[in-house]
């Protein structure tokens, strides 16, 4: 019985489950500049470092200047890897949405604009994968809203990727594959079971795109 002051005494340094530290809140990567240049600040160097430790950022654009408000990708912006939140502020706030437009890259040439995966299709309704603006690949718990993204091929291509949610966004002028494009292609044209499940596309605006959902 003369031990039990003791072990009174050390139960305070003992481990409690509900004293562990709560999962750290994602640090923000703020998008202040549309120059596509890469610096910090620009969308590009956001989706990159986010990249290096997907997980432990969000990322938020800001308006910048008076809409409308326009990123244009001077080439193919990164792959996004989950998890990750990339909001486009000013949707919450009055409706008006950042657009990101891939016209400063992908030049209008009709229907070849978009060639499909096998030499001589182009257009729509062919296997494609060609020039998408935002790709979510291998990846899990992409979260995209606020974003207008517009003048792709394929305006958000969701490839092998599961657990993802596009919502509230508008995707316009699309005209190659889809305005949101979900397939599980391993590349060679041969689907690949279990790798694109349990995404959720939620609230988009889907217009003039070569098909809106593919």
């Amino acid at each position: 019985m003369r031990l039990m002051p003791a072990l009174v005494a050390l139960l305070p340094l003992l481990p409690l489950p509900a004293l562990a530290a709560a999962p750290a809140s994602p640090e923000t990567l703020r998008v202040e500049r549309y120059t596509d240049d890469g610096q910090p600040g620009s969308l590009r160097w956001a989706i990159e470092t986010s990249n290096q430790n997907p997980g432990h950022y969000s990322i938020d654009i800001a308006a910048v200047g008076k809409p409308p408000y326009v990123i244009r990708p001077s080439r193919a912006l990164p792959e996004i890897k989950g998890p990750v939140r990339i909001t486009g502020l000013p949707w919450a706030l009055d409706g008006q949405y950042i657009a990101i437009d891939g016209s400063a890259y992908i030049k209008d040439q009709g229907v070849r604009t978009c060639p499909g995966a096998l030499p001589g299709q182009f257009g729509t309704n062919v296997r494609t994968t060609t020039n998408p603006g935002l790709v979510l690949r291998d990846t899990q718990g992409v979260h995209l809203s606020g974003l207008e993204v517009r003048n792709f091929c394929i305006g958000i291509l969701v490839n092998r990727a599961s657990g993802n949610v596009i919502e509230d966004n508008r995707i316009v002028a699309n005209k190659g594959g889809a305005g949101i494009m979900l397939t599980g292609d391993d590349g060679a044209g041969n689907p690949t079971a279990t790798t694109t499940n349990n995404n959720k596309v939620l609230r988009n605006q889907l217009i003039d795109n070569g098909d809106g959902l593919g």
